[in-house]
This record gives structure tokens, sequence and C-alpha cells, in this order.
């Protein structure tokens, strides 16, 4: 159970439940700048191995009927934690400027897809 003590006294005790994410949910902001931090934070069912991922085509493709980004590039893989959330935070290239990219995040076995989000990086 949860309490909140304010200088107002103390609160009664609550519950908190969690249920994991399925299928993930990503999110991220829809601009990114040149040299500054940008991040993608993310949650699915605790454990799993996943893929985030980013393309700059804009094509998908439907796998087990899901659509999944195509020409994409791995960002970073990795393993879930015990409550199901990550997140990466990372420098935008300059190179970046004038670029408009998708990202997405998938679990696997069975492969289970998030949605898509779009960023653009104007300078």
């Amino acid at each position: 159970s949860v309490t909140l003590t304010t200088l107002g006294g103390t609160t009664a005790a609550g519950t908190l439940s969690y249920t994991a994410t399925n299928p993930p949910e990503l999110v991220n902001e829809n601009l990114g700048f040149s040299g500054e931090p940008y991040t993608w934070s993310w949650g699915a069912t605790p454990g799993k191995g996943y893929w985030l991922i980013v393309s700059v085509t804009g094509g998908s493709v439907t796998v087990q009927g899901q659509e999944l980004l195509t020409n994409y590039i791995i960002v970073t893989p990795g393993t879930l934690n015990a409550s199901g959330i990550a997140s990466l935070t990372a420098n935008m290239p300059a190179v970046a400027v004038g670029l408009q990219f998708l990202s997405q995040v998938f679990t696997f076995s069975p492969l289970v897809v998030s949605n898509i989000t779009g960023t653009w990086v104007p300078y």
C-alpha cells in the first residue's frame, strides 16, 4: 500500500497495481535538435528481449498482422527489466538535421510491435 505525507498530514493507504504493457508502447518527442539529448521511453512485457529501431524511409510491412517498419536500423537491442520499462537518451547527431525519422520497438517470442512515432530534426 502507498500513503502520501505532507504538512497537512498523511493520506489513507491506497493500493497500486501494475499491468504489463502489451502491445509495447513507445513515447518520444516529435522534434529533435542537433547536438541535444533525445530520449525514447517504452514499456512492454517484463523480461522480454527488444529492439528499438528507426527508419528514414517511411515504409512498413505487415508481419503476423502487425505493422513493422522496413529498412530500419537497430538503435539498441536489450532485455526489459522486471517492470517492463526501458529508455535511451542519446545526443542527436548533426547529420540528422533536416531528416524525419520513424521509431518503433518490438519484442520477441512472439513478435509484438509497438506504435510508430515520427520525429523531425529541423536544426
